[in-house]
């Protein structure tokens, strides 16, 4: 085996090889993703206060995106496939870690736009030679359409590794940084979630009994026109609490800052506290 094939045995091992690894962090990435985002409860954004509702949904969409951008970056290195003419003289002049204008890999070209330049040259007199059926310059051009085409081909397993590489490296980046964004996004899901579990009510005393309430936002919402602006925006709305029930209060408000109204507060509208 010369020189130039020991040199396109090494991309073409070298290409697998990083395949195999982007299908393997793929695999690892995608078992933690899914575990988490299987412990992300989606049926509690229904129970979630609005406030927090929509910091739920983005915190979830964040991580979602995350896990779809890194799936999307492994599937660039995998499916890394066609070198165009434009593509390879691209890659010949950016490219640090593979060099292109090696003249070994070349066939004695000092670069890929002097071997690209020939290539067609040659190739351009050849079907001229053969459109006009010339068999002296087709034999003496196809020794050399010959050689040029053994180190094209090699040049375009070079050309095609550089790119694997270079979307490889790239994919390494984005899975540090989205397993990151992921990560906080998911914390964030989980304590807005969270926030739908503060008690309804703490009973010390028996119904019926003298109690406070505070409303979330959107038991603010709901009881704005019955109770009154003033009433709503209180920090401790003081009722009379007359029944729990399944989880569910049946309060009447006191004469004073708010309308009189009896009404039942869920877990959504606020908390109630008796008093010792």
């Amino acid at each position: 085996m010369n020189d130039i094939d020991k040199l396109t045995d090494t991309y073409s091992q070298a290409i697998e090889h990083l395949r195999s690894t982007s299908k393997w962090i793929l695999t690892v990435f995608a078992a933690i993703a899914g575990v988490l985002v299987a412990g992300l409860q989606l049926s509690n954004l229904s129970k979630v206060e609005p406030d927090y509702l929509a910091i739920s949904a983005g915190a979830f969409l964040f991580a979602l995106a995350a896990v779809l951008r890194v799936v999307w970056m492994t599937v660039q290195v995998l499916g890394t496939g066609t070198v165009t003419e434009r593509s390879l003289e691209e890659i010949a002049t950016k490219s640090t870690d593979i060099p292109l204008n090696n003249s070994i890999l070349l066939g004695g070209y000092d670069t890929v736009k002097d071997f690209l330049n020939n290539y067609k040259s040659v190739a351009f007199r050849y079907l001229e030679a053969e459109k006009k059926n010339d068999r002296v310059t087709i034999g003496e051009l196809k020794d050399s359409i010959t050689k040029l085409n053994y180190y094209l081909d090699r040049l375009l397993l070079a050309a095609k590794y550089a790119m694997v590489l270079k979307s490889f490296r790239e994919a390494i980046k984005w899975l540090f940084g989205c397993a990151v964004v992921a990560a906080i996004a998911i914390g964030v899901f989980a304590w807005a979630t969270g926030q739908k579990n503060t008690p309804p009510f703490l009973i010390y005393q028996a119904p019926p009994s003298d109690a406070s309430l505070t409303l979330t936002s959107l038991g603010k919402k709901m009881l704005r026109g019955s109770l009154g602006q003033h009433c709503v925006e209180q920090a401790k709305i003081p009722v009379i609490l007359l029944s729990v029930q399944d989880g569910k209060i049946e309060v009447v408000t006191t004469p004073g800052e708010c309308k009189v109204a009896k009404f039942t507060v869920g877990i959504d509208m606020g908390t109630v506290r008796t008093f010792p």
